[in-house]
């Protein structure tokens, strides 16, 4: 997971649906990745839960390709977003995705096809996603990888002459 330490982030919710199934997880970690005012109550959070061996929380940095490329799943549990760009990101890095049903998550993900959506702070359709995506991972990683090919309708250029030409016929 990426994002501001915000509440809008909503990594607590995402903090203790992975400890609640850490027990069946023991091989996997949670890594969230990012920075903000929240970082303390997060990390308190962590502790609270006594997970501290479980989930890693690492600064925001501009280059994440190794962070993409050494997970299995990338979860947004945003309670609203505008565009949520780090969703394009994780798609054009081929990660399978969750996302809540946060505001633009369908159009990113193409209402399920380039990932799973659950409702927002469902934490039972939120573990049933990601044992989903485990249990079938050579098909949500082949799905991931199909759509990141499709990546051109997240470029500005690409778009932007769609529109030009819309606008000269």
């Amino acid at each position: 997971a990426i994002g501001r330490f915000t509440k809008q982030k909503n990594f607590e919710f995402l903090i203790e649906t992975f400890a609640q199934i850490n027990n069946q997880l023991k091989d996997y970690k949670l890594l969230i990745i990012g920075s903000g005012s929240d970082e303390i109550k997060i990390k308190n959070k962590i502790k609270d839960l006594k997970m501290r061996n479980y989930i890693k929380m690492k600064k925001w940095s501009k280059n994440l390709s190794n962070d993409f490329n050494n997970s299995k799943i990338f979860i947004l549990p945003s309670l609203y977003e505008g565009c949520p760009n780090i969703l394009v990101d994780a798609i054009i890095n081929k990660i399978p995705c969750i996302s809540s049903n946060c505001s633009g998550a369908s159009d990113v993900l193409k209402n399920n096809k380039a990932g799973l959506i659950f409702p927002i702070n469902n934490k039972k359709i939120l573990v049933k996603h990601i044992f989903k995506i485990l249990q079938n991972y050579s098909f949500y990683k082949k799905s991931a990888e199909i759509f990141s090919k499709s990546q051109n309708r997240f470029y500005i250029n690409q778009q932007s002459e769609k529109y030009l030409k819309f606008f000269k016929a």
